[in-house]
């Protein structure tokens, strides 16, 4: 049986860590948890122009929501889960 398990709304594209908040990038095609990281993809010029306007597929988000649950941190391990 599990000892710890957390559960995180996205994974993170470049790191690979549960994240609740972080930057989406077209609409959820790719997901980083931190500057640090969408920078390792995205400059930061690249970054304003792809998040510019009201209407931009990428963003950055906080998921709170219960329901926006995904991946399951179990023992150390970041699992996806089936959403039926």
């Amino acid at each position: 049986m599990a000892k710890n398990l957390t559960g995180y709304a996205r994974k993170c594209n470049e790191c690979s860590s549960g994240m609740d908040e972080g930057f989406v990038i077209e609409n959820g095609e790719e997901h980083y948890c931190s500057d640090t990281c969408l920078h390792k993809h995205y400059s930061i010029d690249e970054w304003n122009e792809i998040s510019d306007g009201d209407d931009a597929d990428s963003y950055w988000t906080q998921w709170d929501d219960p329901f926006d649950i995904q991946y399951l941190l179990v023992d150390g391990i970041l699992i996806e889960i089936d959403i039926v």
